[in-house]
């Protein structure tokens, strides 16, 4: 999953206690199947087993053991993630085109980050602008100790930077608004260079990892919390720290590939399935997104293995470059003609399914909670009926779920703006579960619905199978109702 410079710096959405105890009744059950569930049903929801989801994932770790613990985009380990998924569509009978696309890129040639006499870990945003600077180290409006998550307005004003010097290098802390808003200020104010640092809430203090949307002319890093909090006391105490960061590279061509397979229907009307293939680098995104992937995978099986008739043409996606941009679902949706894009009736979004300490999360088509994060777009029109669709499956087995906003910034970004209608599920990423929620779901309030969200942790360990095998269950009872009618979304 994407995260940053899309609408705010979350990975995820989670309400806070006021709102999700509107939203999770105390008179009905937790969020998870039963053995044998009663309530709405159908074959395609009944044909998604644990037995086969986790068949995927299996192959998907088996793929990052054997290619440097990374399925990254243009890695080894994607390229054979899109063979496997290639083969067992194929295998299936569908029609699969392997779409090739290119980006340019920076590849990094040298790196590094001294402040003081200290070299700090750090990770490089992607988007940044290149050179070695030398300057001043500059707090920025910090909030320490931190607050909520997203409280901290660092950088986030111009005002920020009032009797900022020339060529100092900006000392940032994650918060309330993007990464590129933060740089763009702290370049337009005269730093030559910008440190980010986590916000520091439990599930923000690793080292920041940004996405700057917007060209922007200087380096920018991120930094540890920790790393950020001691060097934010040291200028308070009035140490003079001069800050080195080396950010060279150059401009390289990739080439990505989506996988886009077709099962025919028998109208021109199509709904679209998608999940994005690509990990980040730091680990092999068994979660992030594999748990996405073979959801998105399991449903197109089964449909052929049931040789399910649908009303609607079926096209299942798996996009690649999401981690940096959601590069793959905006080429796909830009190359689309106005015909198809009006004829296209839903786009389901999979994105992180089986977080460890998850959650059941419904993309909010109808508007009903607006306490949500990333809540500044409306769910187009027929969003509400894809919602609704999905309650009926939670609320016939009077298993709770709770909401996250349509503009959750994920692959369904690009259909969003472009009005079609929304719908998926969503397991949650590095936000805190709070204690509401751990009460009616179970797992650790305070804690992030994934630990290991972005890291090398992210593994076949790092899966709560019963939450997978939920959101697998009901993804499958929505896709298998909206392809059997032939009449359009109301």
């Amino acid at each position: 999953m994407l995260l940053l410079a899309l609408a705010c710096e979350t990975g995820s959405i989670t309400l806070d206690e006021d709102t999700a105890a509107s939203i999770l009744d105390d008179d009905e059950d937790t969020g998870f199947v039963e053995d044998d569930p009663e309530g709405p049903s159908n074959a395609l929801a009944e044909a998604i087993t644990e037995e086969g989801l986790m068949t995927h994932l299996e192959a998907l770790q088996s793929i990052a053991d054997n290619t440097n613990n990374t399925r990254a985009w243009t890695t080894d380990g994607h390229l054979d993630s899109v063979d496997y998924v290639v083969g067992q569509l194929e295998g299936a009978g569908y029609d699969v085109q392997e779409s090739l696309f290119t980006v340019e890129d920076w590849t990094l040639t040298d790196t590094a980050v001294l402040v003081g006499e200290d070299e700090l870990d750090f990770a490089v945003f992607d988007g940044t602008g290149i050179g070695t600077v030398s300057g001043p180290l500059v707090a920025v409006d910090l909030m320490l100790p931190p607050g909520a998550e997203n409280s901290s307005t660092s950088a986030c004003q111009a005002s920020d930077f009032d009797g900022f010097p020339e060529g100092g290098v900006a000392l940032i802390q994650r918060g309330s608004c993007t990464f590129a808003e933060k740089a763009l200020n702290a370049e337009a104010a005269g730093a030559v260079g910008v440190i980010v640092f986590n916000e520091g809430q439990p599930g923000r203090q690793g080292i920041v990892e940004g996405y700057i949307g917007e060209p922007v002319g200087v380096p920018v890093v991120g930094v540890s919390f920790s790393d950020g909090e001691r060097l934010a006391g040291q200028l308070e105490e009035g140490v003079e720290l001069i800050a080195e960061l080396t950010v060279e590279g150059e401009v390289v061509e990739y080439e990505l590939r989506n996988v886009v397979a077709e099962w025919p229907g028998e109208q021109e009307d199509w709904i679209l399935v998608g999940a994005h293939l690509d990990s980040v680098l730091a680990g092999p995104g068994i979660n992030d997104n594999g748990s996405g992937s073979a959801l998105t995978l399991e449903m197109a099986l089964q449909i052929a293995t049931l040789g399910l008739e649908p009303k609607k043409t079926l096209r299942f996606a798996w996009w690649d470059g999401e981690e940096y941009g959601l590069l793959g679902s905006i080429e796909y949706g830009e190359d689309l003609d106005p015909e198809q894009l009006d004829a296209l009736q839903a786009y389901l979004n999979y994105d992180m399914v089986a977080s460890a300490n998850g959650a059941p999360f419904l993309y909010d088509g109808d508007g009903s909670n607006k306490g949500l994060d990333f809540g500044g777009a409306p769910a187009p029109e027929g969003s509400a009926a894809i919602e609704h669709l999905t309650q009926d499956w939670f609320d016939g087995r009077e298993l709770q779920y709770t909401e996250v906003s349509v503009d959750i910034p994920s692959d369904s970004y690009w259909f969003l703006y472009n009005d079609v209608p929304l719908g998926g599920a969503f397991s949650g990423a590095s936000r805190t579960k709070t204690v509401r929620e751990a009460e009616v779901f179970g797992g650790t309030a305070g804690s992030a619905y994934d630990d290991c969200y972005h890291q090398r942790c992210d593994d076949i360990q790092n899966i709560d199978e019963e939450l997978f095998i939920t959101l697998g269950q009901s993804a499958g009872y929505l896709l298998g109702e909206l392809m059997m009618t032939a009449d359009p979304l109301q």
